[in-house]
């Protein structure tokens, strides 16, 4: 139970991120009809409080109720439909591979359930793809061993990562990453994503970051790769993660990263690819095929 309100928390802040302008709409129109129902349940007009428990008996059964309850119901309806991916699938705008990067994106269970045989025949030059594997202590996406097996078999380089929660272990982080992926020969290195600071200090979030990032480094013999956003790097972990190849998520353009000397690039988060209903990240490589081998596990 604890670990799907974690997660349901986790959506959220997905949500919120991929989905602001909506997200906050949504917010809105729930709240508003939330309190009106509070205020119709408890602050009756004042002829019902003359009659009692009756009267609330009734009230609770009137019409009025009755329509607020549909309008919190429609004021949802925009999220599920997104969330259903029944209007969110539209034509792949397909990413050149004539621009010099290697191109891959990456997957979750909120990409929902994916069909790889026609991720197989989409048009984007997709080479490589990373997959959700755990988060937190004893976090684990979904989709992720469906996702691992049908990566393989399409031929894609795949790597997996792991969603960092601040404030929890992060040995019981890692262990949890290592109990439920297998990296092989030709697998990329394994990942961590950090976007979060939470409720810790930010020395404690470096020192967890590290901990968990040294423990890789341990077990599997190569500095992991980092992935978090452009600002969240700049503020909490400049300076801090020299010698890991970084993945940086930055949607304006590669401008935005300046002289910052990054490994991967997530350039946008709102890319159709074909057999995946949600939007997917779209990532690039600031190297050659050749230079990609060098992010894998030996």
């Amino acid at each position: 139970m604890i670990e799907i309100f974690r997660d349901a928390l986790d959506f959220i802040r997905f949500y919120r991120e991929r989905h602001p302008a909506l997200f906050w709409v949504e917010v809105t129109a729930v709240g508003f009809i939330l309190i009106l129902i509070f205020w119709q349940l408890f602050f009756p007009s004042r002829s019902n409080r003359r009659s009692g428990k009756r009267a609330v008996r009734s009230t609770l059964l009137s019409g009025k109720v009755l329509f607020l309850i549909v309008s919190l119901i429609a004021a949802m309806i925009p999220a599920l439909i997104r969330l259903s991916g029944w209007f969110s699938r539209e034509e792949e705008i397909v990413i050149s591979a004539e621009n010099g990067y290697v191109f891959g994106i990456d997957v979750s269970h909120y990409s929902g359930t994916i069909n790889w045989n026609e991720v197989r025949q989409s048009r984007h030059p997709i080479k490589f793809i990373f997959i959700r594997a755990t988060m937190g202590s004893n976090g684990k996406d979904r989709q992720f061993i469906r996702n691992w097996n049908q990566a393989a078999s399409s031929g894609y380089i795949k790597g997996a990562y792991h969603y960092y929660r601040p404030g929890e272990d992060p040995a019981l982080q890692f262990r949890n990453y290592a109990r439920n992926v297998k990296l092989l020969t030709g697998d990329f290195r394994p990942v961590l994503d950090i976007e979060r600071v939470g409720n810790i200090k930010t020395e404690d979030l470096r020192a967890g970051v590290k901990e968990w990032l040294n423990m890789a480094e341990n077990k599997y013999g190569v500095k992991p790769i980092v992935y978090t956003g452009l600002s969240f790097y700049k503020k909490y972990f400049e300076g801090h993660l020299n010698g890991y190849p970084l993945w940086i998520a930055a949607y304006d353009g590669e401008h935005r990263l300046g002289n910052l000397k990054w490994t991967m690039h997530q350039f946008t988060d709102k890319l159709s690819v074909a057999g995946i209903d949600e939007y997917v990240d779209g990532n690039r490589f600031s190297g050659s095929l050749q230079d990609l081998n060098l992010l894998r596990i030996p």
